[in-house]
């Protein structure tokens, strides 16, 4: 985020020449004073400029939205994007369009790319970390109902036959809804093996 330190003979006149050099208006900034400044004694010995930091307001929702417009835009994609802020750092950024199989890619690894694309490119803006997650069409929702089923038929499979079964690696998020799906399942235990990428979970009878 670019900002602007200017000295001049008091704060007001800093302010105004950062104000000038950012072309904007005090409303959509933020200051600093470094140093008040001094004007000295009988306005001679001691007589020190004033010295402020002036950045422009960072609104992560509009920036947001303004990032991933320019490119999509970039890929000529004219799709609906909502930005909603889910907690203090985590920003969710939903894109509705069902010609966009592409950009989510085989087991949503070209959607991966671009969230982490994405992560790289706000916070190079933000004056403090986010954390964004990127949905296209519900894919979300629909990989967790895909995993989920898929998980609590293998839960199933693994009772009826007392054998393990490891799954193929998959991504921590991925991971995190299969255990979350069979954590209260009775007889059952997960496990997380390996290191990334190639962590992997084992389901397992207990009897």
């Amino acid at each position: 985020m670019k900002q602007v330190v200017k000295q001049a003979k008091n704060v007001n006149e800093a302010i105004k020449l950062a104000l000038s050099e950012l072309g904007t208006t005090i409303e959509n900034v933020d200051v600093k004073i470094i140093d008040e400044g001094a004007s000295g004694f009988i306005g001679l010995f001691g007589k020190r400029d004033a010295v402020v930091r002036v950045c422009p307001k960072f609104d992560p929702v509009s920036s947001l939205e303004e990032l991933v417009y320019s490119y999509l835009k970039g890929m000529n994609i004219d799709s609906t994007i909502k930005v909603t802020k889910k907690a203090d750092s985590h920003m969710l950024v939903d894109i509705q369009d069902d010609k966009l199989g592409f950009l989510i890619g085989r087991h949503g690894n070209t959607l991966e790319a671009f969230e982490h694309l994405i992560n790289l490119a706000i916070n190079r803006k933000s004056p403090y970390h986010l954390y964004v997650t990127i949905n296209v069409d519900n894919y979300l929702q629909i990989r967790q109902q895909t995993l989920t089923k898929l998980a609590q038929n293998v839960a199933n499979k693994v009772k009826e036959t007392k054998r393990k079964f490891i799954f193929e690696p998959m991504k921590p998020n991925e991971r995190k809804i299969v255990h979350i799906a069979l954590q209260n399942m009775n007889n059952i235990k997960t496990t997380s093996i390996g290191k990334d990428p190639e962590r992997k979970i084992i389901v397992e009878y207990v009897g």
